[in-house]
């Protein structure tokens, strides 16, 4: 029996060829990329859906399924939850906790490898092209994205995210 997460939803055809536009959660981009087939929720169940082609662009995905030629199915399919064995997910640290939203992460603590500095998230702010943590150092705000390839651990018990970013960040 396999277990399954919840990775995205359909939002409506994108193409007549039967190209359909989703909403991707951040963090899956390469394990969509890695798999045949995506799973969709129907009538509570799990279903294989194969792909045919994949595009992404940030967190938004243009997915052809195998067998899908026009917008009619895809119709019948928006809004639907779309999903992956959770074996199929490489990363741990993207699983979703239950409960858990963008804004408990105010109150974190940022640790820079690179800079050796630690800051304190004072918001979350989501931008068109990314999520961006608001820090307070020393009395001024710093914007840091908080990029999947930035972060090396997430402790939530701890409250701290540990990054390595790009030197020179806190000097802009």
């Amino acid at each position: 029996m396999f277990s399954y997460q919840e990775i995205g939803r359909i939002l409506k055809p994108f193409r007549n060829d039967g190209t359909l536009l989703a909403l991707i959660e951040p963090g899956f981009e390469n394990d969509i990329k890695k798999v045949k087939a995506i799973f969709i929720r129907i009538k509570g169940q799990p279903v294989p859906f194969f792909i045919e082609s994949l595009e992404i662009d940030n967190d938004l995905s243009y997915i052809k399924f195998e067998e899908f030629n026009g917008p009619e199915v895809i119709k019948s399919l928006n809004g639907s939850d779309l999903l992956l064995r959770e074996s199929d997910i490489k990363v741990k640290k993207k699983k979703i906790i239950k409960g858990f939203e963008l804004d408990d992460l105010t109150d974190f603590i940022i640790s820079d490898k690179t800079s050796g500095k630690k800051v304190k998230i004072i918001s979350i702010e989501q931008f068109p092209q990314q999520l961006m943590a608001i820090t307070e150092t020393d009395h001024t705000n710093f914007y840091i994205p908080l990029i999947e390839n930035f972060i090396t651990d997430i402790d939530i018990e701890r409250k701290i995210i540990k990054m390595n970013l790009p030197e020179g960040i806190f000097n802009l």
